[in-house]
This record gives structure tokens, sequence and C-alpha cells, in this order.
């Protein structure tokens, strides 16, 4: 029986070793754990700041962007309504483009919408002055040009294209003095002119 004794003493060892190693196996596979859940979280914020960096950085170039666009002419150069070299410079294209249904870009369109709208209210500002100018003179004017009631902004634009082609040597005069004459020629009165 004296084996029995280291014997006991080796199975007893030999139990708390493996319940020992399992205990420390756990602990390990605990931290394991805790640092595979500690990369990840910082992967996410790592990603989480490249996202806010990504976003930042296309906030600023559109800001730029957008800016650049809105960026004052230089001083040498004109705006479209106060020549008619301007005009064609920065309108004919767009109004040309558009008649043909050929798409325009944003840039395109909105500079379009101003070309035209521009010559919408020069041409409905002389009509309303011949009216109202009747209205407290009690002398009925005569409308200097008829435009039809089918007439669009652009089919204006182009009139006014057509003219200062047409008549180079004016177009160094003020768009709305070249529009006036474009019309007048374009869209005559049948009873005015009777």
């Amino acid at each position: 029986m004296g084996h029995g004794k280291p014997l006991g003493t080796l199975i007893f060892a030999t139990i708390m070793s493996t319940l020992g190693y399992g205990q420390w196996g756990g602990v390990a596979q605990g931290i394991a754990d805790a640092q595979q859940r500690d990369l990840e979280r910082q992967h996410q914020i790592q990603m989480q700041r490249e996202a806010e960096q990504t976003a930042l950085a296309i906030a600023r170039i559109q800001a730029q962007s957008q800016a650049a666009q809105k960026a004052p002419p230089s001083p040498s150069q004109t705006f479209y309504y106060e020549s008619g070299s301007a005009f064609l410079r920065d309108c004919a294209t767009n109004l040309e483009k558009y008649a043909q249904a050929t798409p325009l870009t944003n840039a395109e369109a909105s500079m379009l919408n101003e070309c035209a709208g521009f010559l919408r209210g020069f041409n409905e500002g002389i009509n309303l002055g011949v009216q109202f100018s009747a209205g407290a003179t009690n002398i009925q004017l005569s409308q200097p040009w008829c435009t039809p009631e089918t007439g669009t902004d652009v089919q204006l634009g182009l009139v006014l294209v057509k003219y200062i082609r047409a008549h180079p040597e004016t177009a160094h005069l003020r768009t709305t003095v070249l529009a006036s004459l474009a019309y007048f020629e374009a869209f005559p009165c049948k009873m005015a002119r009777e």
C-alpha cells in the first residue's frame, strides 16, 4: 500500500492541474474575447473617423465648387445683360442647346434660366410700362412690339441671338437696347404700324 498514497496524490494533483488548466484556459479565452471586442471597437471607431473625414472633404469640395460657380466676374468681364457680346457669350449656346432638346448640365440650365428670365422680365416690363403710362397720361400708347402669346422665353432669347449675329456691329450696345431692336423687327404690331 505504499504505492497508494503517492498514487492518490498523483491522481489528486492530476485532477487539480486539469481543473486549474481548465480555469486558466477559460480565463485565457475571456481575455482573448475581450481583446477581440477591443479590436472590433477600435476598427469601428477608425471607420467612423474615416467616414467623417470623407464627409467633411466632400462638403469642402462642394462648398469650393459652389463658391467658384458664384465667384464674381473679373473686372474686365461683363454680365450677359450689359452687352450683346456678353449675351452671346453667356446665353446663346444654352438657348440653342435647349431649343434642340440637347441635355444641359445644371450650370447650363441655371444660366439658361437667368438669360430667359431676364428677357421675360424685360418684355413684361415694357408691356406694363406702356399700360401704366397710358393710364397715368390718358394717352393711348401702342406697344413697341407684340410678342406672340404662345412665344416662350427661349424663343425671345433666340430672336435676340439671331439679331446680334446678324448685326455684329451693334454687339457692344446694351442687351436691352438690342432686345428692343430685335423684338421690334421680329414681332411687329399689326395695328400700330398699319
